[in-house]
């Protein structure tokens, strides 16, 4: 699921990211939450990716 997310977040899909990337500030929360719940490990391939959009968004 978490690897969706990021193929779709990459690909700039207007419907994740929104308008005027109105969603990003949900998207970044999302990420922090299922690394603060151990639901993804940041070692993981997908956590990497998640990491990497993230210093993207800074």
């Amino acid at each position: 699921v978490y690897g969706y997310l990021c193929d779709l977040i990459e690909s700039n899909n207007p419907v994740i990211i929104g308008q005027d990337n109105a969603n990003v500030p949900n998207v970044i929360k999302l990420f922090a939450d299922s690394f603060a719940k151990s639901s993804i490990e940041v070692d993981s391939v997908v956590g990497q990716r998640m990491i990497l959009i993230l210093r993207h968004v800074q």
